[in-house]
């Protein structure tokens, strides 16, 4: 459990080698190069030129626009690869020689998306042409009972026109007022449906006026048609069109399968991309002259060696290690054993741990799968999760972070199996339901079911050694600083405090006030108490210029009796999620018992308890690893981070190979 200590790099080379040498850097995978543009431009005094800072390269906007473009055409591709999908996501190994045969043949495989786009806007012009093929259907289908032909809306004599109105008593109104003005017109309903009701209007030439009056003083719709035939005709002939842009369509998709052999290539060109923009992006941060370049940058102090014998025996250059001073802002990598390597990214969520902090990885995982097993809590649950975590790191490929995220669930799963057996929880009751009563596993330690007073102090006392450890982890970083007088004040004397509290607490805490020791502790407790506030009030505002604040700065810790108090209470969360998965587990039992009819004997029946019993407790399982992992997170980054965890640290970013599909190996000989 350890942060790597880090040296900083400067280093002076030929500008002829420069690509040569970021590529070397990117195998390299252990520098990371500052970004140099903020610092003061310098004069060359031998050559009398001025460092000049890289601007962003037009290059990279380029390259990302094409890698968007094949990003696009790998996501159609995708439901055409006939290569056999992994499990988990890794990364494909790819041999130097084939990667630089994939990149010579860059232009082919760049023509083929070109093509693939024209087929996708063909796909395009034509779902637009259907789209409205589908609004002319709509119009068209309320005047499918017209039987004249929609081209035929005028004579010498007499004109129609297609109206529509939501309301069909405006149909109404307007029939009347021709009927009672006897008019040369006539008013046809040809549909009436929710959403209003269609009509025509045939009327003389002489009264075009009126009726065009009447359409606008009752706000009727017009409608126009750009076919000519009858709306059944009409429908069938734009009917019988979107069915054959549909085939087309097909067609076209269909051709995409010629295309789907050239996925493995786009990977290779999408990374190779992602490569250049990195390379373009270190060149970037570096300074130049006519002849040189420089950088600057950080390197873990175990790696100091090989890079300096890497670049010194192939270039002519001027590389040196320094250790970082006070001011620098150090970036932070973390080497963990196992354990704390599963859970240090988890440590990252919260905020990346600063340079000169104590690494808590290792004590964190601990106590995180101590208490993930603590509220999953059924043995028979912790060998399902431990067999199948196990299986999969053994046979299944992965990438790192994933496989760290697995070995985390192991841990849990063992960790679950431990607190099952104490508790005497094997798949719940499962033993005594089988055989009807008469068999029950005993637990090593107690029963949490029937013993939630114990369970809840023996949380509770867990709540209190978590966060003493936290305190503790606070006290270190301060002495590593050198300040062991913070470490006393601010960590010691609150232990007193604390523990003061807690002793004179013990008589009210269910469980403990039963002990015998439970008369005697507050008569300790008290006596802690006043002397851990008194040394807290008069030491606590010790820092400041204020007399007043510093000699009664620590009045505030009385507040901290209460959020002591709520910090120890929010650990019951344990006895809850533990209560909660073996009580469901037995009450999914008795269910599946009764499903199977097991009280009346052994028989077919035993198929239906199984089923029942499989689904339910699969159910379970998932549902309880889910907020045992969620509150295990809760206590870490409230409780336990919150405490002593000092975050605000910058993630140690070196010049790497940070592909996404390929991972270019040296090349074999075969």
């Amino acid at each position: 459990m350890a942060v790597v200590p880090m040296r900083k790099v400067s280093f002076v080379g030929l500008k002829k080698d420069e690509r040569d040498i970021i590529d070397t850097l990117i195998k390299f995978g252990a520098i990371e190069i500052n970004d140099m543009k903020s610092e003061t431009d310098y004069q060359d005094t031998t050559e009398n030129n001025v460092i000049e800072s890289k601007t962003v390269s037009p290059e990279i906007v380029n390259m990302r626009q094409e890698q968007s473009r094949i990003k696009a055409a790998m996501t159609l591709l995708e439901g055409y690869d006939t290569r056999k999908k992994p499990l988990f996501h890794v990364l494909r190994d790819v041999d130097r020689r084939e990667y630089n045969a994939i990149i010579e043949r860059k232009t082919e495989y760049l023509d083929k998306i070109a093509q693939i786009d024209t087929i996708l806007a063909d796909i395009s012009s034509l779902k637009a042409l259907n789209a409205g093929i589908r609004a002319s259907v709509s119009s068209l289908i309320v005047w499918k009972d017209y039987t004249g032909n929609l081209s035929d809306t005028a004579t010498q004599t007499t004109k129609t026109v297609f109206c529509s109105h939501l309301s069909a008593e405006v149909y109404d109104n307007i029939l009347n007022y021709i009927t009672g003005e006897n008019l040369p017109v006539y008013l046809n309903m040809e549909n009436n449906t929710k959403s209003g009701v269609f009509f025509t209007i045939t009327y003389h030439v002489s009264c075009e006026a009126k009726v065009d009056s009447l359409i606008s003083e009752y706000e009727c719709t017009r409608h126009e048609f750009e076919v000519k035939n009858t709306p059944c005709e009409s429908i069938e002939m734009l009917q019988k069109q979107h069915q054959d842009n549909e085939m087309k369509i097909s067609e076209l998709e269909a051709g995409f399968a010629d295309y789907g052999n050239i996925l493995p290539e786009l990977e290779v060109l999408y990374d190779s991309l992602t490569i250049e923009m990195a390379k373009h992006a270190a060149h970037e941060k570096m300074h130049t002259t006519r002849c040189t370049f420089t950088f600057e940058g950080w390197i873990p102090a175990k790696c100091e060696a090989r890079a300096a014998s890497l670049l010194s025996q192939d270039y002519i250059c001027h590389i040196e290690f320094s250790d970082p001073s006070e001011d620098d802002v150090v970036p932070t990598l973390q080497e963990n054993n196992v354990l704390g390597s599963t859970v240090q990214d988890m440590g990252n969520m919260y905020s990346v741990l600063s340079y000169k902090s104590l690494d808590p990885s290792t004590i964190g995982g601990f106590f995180f799968v101590f208490f993930f097993g603590l509220m999953l809590s059924d043995a028979g649950y912790g060998v399902l999760v431990t067999l199948v975590c196990a299986i999969l790191l053994k046979f299944v490929k992965m990438q790192d972070s994933m496989r760290k995220f697995i070995r985390l669930f192991l841990f849990s799963g063992i960790a679950t199996i431990f607190w099952g057996a104490l508790f005497g929880s094997w798949f719940g009751n499962l033993a005594y339901t089988l055989s009807l009563g008469k068999f029950t596993i005993k637990p090593l330690w107690f029963d949490p079911i029937a013993n939630t007073d114990h369970f809840m102090a023996f949380s509770m006392l867990l709540g209190v050694l978590h966060m003493y450890v936290a305190l503790g982890l606070n006290a270190a970083n301060m002495i590593r600083r050198g300040k062991w007088i913070d470490a006393l004040c601010d960590v010691g004397f609150w232990y007193i405090f604390y523990t003061g509290e807690i002793f004179f607490l013990i008589p009210y805490i269910p469980y403990y006030c039963d002990l015998p020791i439970a008369d005697v502790l507050p008569k300790i407790g008290m006596p802690m108490l006043i002397v851990g506030f008194l040394l807290i009030l008069f030491t606590k505002g010790r820092k400041s210029k204020n007399i007043f604040v510093r000699l009664f700065g620590g009045v505030t810790c009385v507040y901290s009796l209460v959020s002591m108090l709520s910090d120890i209470l929010s650990y019951t969360r344990l006895m809850a999620m533990g209560l909660a998965t073996g009580v469901i587990i037995n009450v999914f039992n008795e269910i599946a018992a009764m499903a199977g009819g097991l009280a009346g004997g052994i028989s077919w029946r035993i198929i239906i308890f199984i089923i029942v019993f499989v689904i339910a407790n699969i159910f379970n399982l998932l549902i309880n690893m889910l907020g045992s992992y969620v509150n295990s997170c809760r206590l870490m980054y409230i409780e336990f981070f919150g405490k002593f965890y000092e975050g605000d640290g910058k993630e140690f970013d070196p010049l790497i190979q940070d592909t996404e599909y390929i991972n270019i190996v040296q090349e074999t000989n075969t």
